[in-house]
């Protein structure tokens, strides 16, 4: 007599995961990051549109970043007000990056306010 064990057992996968991100996506992503966003900027000229525009941004974040980072050396002469403008800016600039990186993720065409207008004049 058979028993629970001998009987065949039906294992159909399910899937709940996310569906694939294709090498565009993958590419916008990790060029948002602003250092990298500026390296293949100039490695990589032969990619698509998106890509490029999200090369252009990281690039510009870079930008925004260096500068911040001198505007926070001259605060920190400020005693408590320096190092609170200073968190705010950083703050600020990381939730622009999860923008950025969000809208690439999703593939979405997303321009930082004034950053782009700024870079889209020195990057062609």
């Amino acid at each position: 007599m058979p028993t629970e064990q001998d009987k065949p057992v039906n294992i159909t996968p399910t899937t709940n995961a996310a569906p694939a991100m294709n090498n565009d996506t993958a590419l916008a992503a990790v060029s948002t990051i602003p250092l990298i966003g500026l390296i293949l900027y100039f490695a990589m000229p032969n990619v698509s549109p998106f890509v490029r525009h999200y090369e252009k941004q990281g690039t510009g974040l870079f930008v925004v970043y260096v500068i911040s980072w001198f505007v926070a050396i001259i605060l920190a002469f400020i005693p408590f007000l320096g190092g609170l403008l200073s968190l705010i800016i950083c703050l600020g600039l990381f939730v622009a990056w999860l923008v950025l990186l969000i809208n690439a993720l999703q593939n979405k065409t997303y321009s930082l306010p004034v950053i782009s207008d700024f870079i889209n004049q020195y990057l062609k």
